[in-house]
Order: structure tokens, then C-alpha cells, then sequence
């Protein structure tokens, strides 16, 4: 359970600092902001093997957090990996375009906390939370739903939409 604490963590860290979900910068009128950097996620974490997610591109935040927000990611870019427990590749690179908007609306749960319905469009890689407390990495094209407490790491109700949908593990296994 620790362990999987320690990557729901990391993925909230993510979102966090812009990469894969929400930028630092609240103001409507700031630029994007660079959210370029490397992570490397442990065995079992997002897949049966190490990934490294290499990022190029900005982020950012419109609207503001815990509240109805959306986050834009022009010339975003993710390089994944398969590495071994060194950070050496052991997989060909797999290159993502994620440059599309996620949506989040803050819902009030007539029972309970309060959560967000999130909407992607466009292109987007998205974490993904499960029921059973486990997080996907899923590289979306197209447009997809699901609601997330506003931890953004724990599922209110599952993912769902007509968009083509891929896995990241898929292409690296």
C-alpha cells in the first residue's frame, strides 16, 4: 500500500508542477509556461516495468484550483521509455503529441466531498485513476470523461468516451 501511495504521490506531483495536468501559472493573462523535464516512474507503478516520461513543451492553467479550471498544453511532447533499474532504455521510444485541453469542473456531491468532472479534448496523455487505487497512463485522441476526487488521484467514476485510446505500456512492453 505504500508503495502505491508513493506513485499516486509522484503522479499528483506531476499534475502538480504542470507536467500532464496543471500549470503554476493561474493568471489568464500569463503566457504558457515551460513544463519541459523527465520522470521516471518504478516498476509496477504505471506499468510491470520502469517508465521514463520525457517532456518538452508549456502548460498552463486557466482558472484556478480547488475551483473550475482548464489546462492548455501547446507543442507538448512526451517521449516514453521502458528502462531498466539503472535508467538505461530497454524499449524503443514511443513519442506522444499532447497538445489538447482538459477540463475540470468542481461538482458539489450532494453526499461526500466535492469532485471534479473532467472532459478531454483533442490530444491528450492523461493519468488515469482505478477503482482499485492503481493509476494508467492512457494517451487519448478524441474526447473522453471521468470524475476524479480533487486529489485528481482517486476515481469517482470511470473513464469513458468515444476517443481512440492507448495505454502507454502497450507500445513499450
Amino acid at each position: 500500500m505504500n508503495m502505491r501511495n508513493n506513485h499516486r504521490t509522484q503522479a499528483t506531483a506531476l499534475l502538480a508542477a504542470g507536467i500532464l495536468g496543471i500549470s503554476a501559472i493561474p493568471a489568464a493573462a500569463a503566457p504558457p509556461s515551460d513544463a519541459s523535464g523527465a520522470v521516471t516512474f518504478p516498476a509496477g507503478s504505471l506499468c510491470e516495468f520502469a517508465v521514463r516520461l520525457d517532456i518538452t513543451g508549456k502548460a498552463k492553467t486557466i482558472g484556478s484550483e480547488p475551483g473550475t479550471h482548464k489546462v492548455i498544453s501547446p507543442g507538448f511532447k512526451v517521449t516514453t521509455t521502458a528502462v531498466d533499474d539503472l535508467g538505461n532504455p530497454i524499449s524503443a521510444p514511443v513519442r506522444y503529441t499532447a497538445t489538447g485541453t482538459v477540463f475540470f469542473t468542481l461538482t458539489d456531491r450532494s453526499v461526500g466531498p466535492d469532485y471534479y468532472e473532467v472532459k478531454a479534448t483533442g490530444q491528450n496523455l492523461l493519468f488515469v485513476p482505478n477503482a482499485d487505487g492503481s493509476t494508467d497512463l492512457i494517451y487519448v485522441v478524441g474526447n473522453v470523461n471521468y470524475a476524479v476526487e480533487l486529489d485528481k488521484a482517486t476515481e469517482v467514476r470511470p473513464f469513458s468516451g468515444a476517443a481512440r485510446k492507448t495505454n502507454i505500456c502497450g507500445p513499450l512492453a
